[in-house]
């Protein structure tokens, strides 16, 4: 389910609710599903092969689904690689050209570093969506408390920085 179409006026009108189901709220876990197809496409249809300096940002979905998404490419890849016409491994693509943007609360942003590399995990509040709060920015700092200086300034500004190209 969209939090967009869920926060269009007409879905929040006593009117529509009340013809509604049931209760109606944001569940964010679609973007999830979405992008993990998504994201096989590119590397299995050879994109980031064509396009080598292409770089792909997953927002809304939190940065925890790579390492799912890395082990289980990888781990068919060895028995169906020769029928791609891939130069590397599923995993390789990922760590060279995607970016993954945490959740605020998430508590793998340190493994999530080791895995796909430090320079690869960017912080976004998803301010204003309805699913949002405004406790963001404390939740974020709770979550990369652990880390090292460096950890710490790239996820919260410094990756973003790079990917986007700003000063």
């Amino acid at each position: 389910m969209s939090s967009y179409a869920l926060a269009a006026p007409r879905y929040r009108s006593a009117a529509w609710q009340a013809t509604a189901p049931g209760p109606i709220f944001s569940f964010g876990l679609g973007g999830t599903g979405q992008l993990i197809p998504a994201l096989t496409s590119l590397i299995v249809d050879g994109v980031f092969d064509r396009f080598p300096t292409l770089k792909v940002v997953s927002v809304e979905a939190g940065c925890g689904y790579a390492a799912y998404l890395m082990d289980r490419l990888d781990a068919k890849h060895r028995f169906f690689g020769a029928f791609t016409n891939l130069a590397r491994k599923p995993s390789d693509y990922v760590r060279s050209n995607c970016y993954f943007v945490a959740e605020p609360e998430e508590r793998s942003i340190d493994a999530m570093l080791d895995l796909v590399g430090e320079d690869r995990i960017l912080w976004g509040s998803d301010y204003p969506h309805i699913d949002s709060t405004l406790e963001a920015p404390n939740l974020i700092r709770e979550s990369v408390a652990s880390l090292s200086e460096a950890r710490r300034t790239a996820v919260l500004g410094g990756n973003a920085a790079k990917v986007f190209g700003l000063p």
